[in-house]
């Protein structure tokens, strides 16, 4: 009875171990491959009233911008002999932190000037900034524009319901001297720590697994 009861615990763990197994092999596909790229929206289109004013106009003080990160696309990271792709690779954004901002106030109109490239347009309508109205994020398709420098002005133009125009912000520059082909910090992070990290996961349960059995075997001869 004891070594039937031995022969049926390797099986199960076994069985077990082979499902990991399997789980970290599509797992490890997953990480050596793209994956989705999504993004939060952090704006609104603002609404424009149609009616005549029925309110001066009073707008507050004009915002403060800075740059707070800025991304440009990237080519495939090399990790040994692997490729490492994300479907962010092709994706750049600029997210500028907004000091002064108040939804219930209005929304702002966003410009820019210099020299940057062509698929980087900011939308033409005010817009009501949503994500804690403190930063907002603008994306563009980078992939054939990657090597080109940027160097350009943003401002911020407050704007009211019926689409009067208040104070304008400072300009905050945006510089950046245009991708270097090194890959993408988001691929390099996930690509390099996600298969360790389950290989940890596989001999933490293997090692669960086995002490389950010889703890039942060792009851079993008690």
């Amino acid at each position: 009875m004891l070594e039937r009861e031995d022969t049926m615990s390797d099986t199960k763990i076994t069985r077990a171990l082979m499902a990991l197994l399997t789980a970290a092999t599509v797992t490890g596909a997953t990480l050596g491959g793209a994956w989705a790229c999504s993004f939060a929206m952090t704006y609104d289109v603002m609404a424009i009233l149609e009616e005549e004013p029925t309110e001066p106009v009073d707008l507050p003080p004009a915002v403060s911008l800075e740059v707070g990160a800025l991304k440009r696309s990237a080519t495939p990271q090399r990790q040994g002999c692997s490729e490492m792709a994300t479907s962010c690779d092709d994706t750049a954004w600029l997210t500028l932190n907004v000091e002064g901002y108040d939804s219930q106030k209005g929304g702002l109109r966003f410009e820019i000037r210099g020299e940057y490239p062509e698929t980087l347009v900011l939308p033409a309508s005010a817009l009501v900034l949503t994500e804690n109205e403190e930063h907002v994020t603008f994306l563009w398709g980078d992939l054939d524009t990657m090597y080109e420098p940027i160097d350009a002005e943003i401002t911020a133009t407050w704007v009211d319901a019926w689409g009067r125009e208040g104070e304008t912000s400072a300009p905050v520059s945006v510089r950046n001297e245009g991708a270097d082909g090194g890959g993408c910090a988001v691929g390099g992070a996930v690509g390099g720590g996600g298969m360790p990290a389950l290989g940890w996961v596989l001999a933490g349960t293997a090692a669960a697994l086995m002490a389950g059995r010889r703890r039942r075997v060792g009851a079993l001869a008690r």
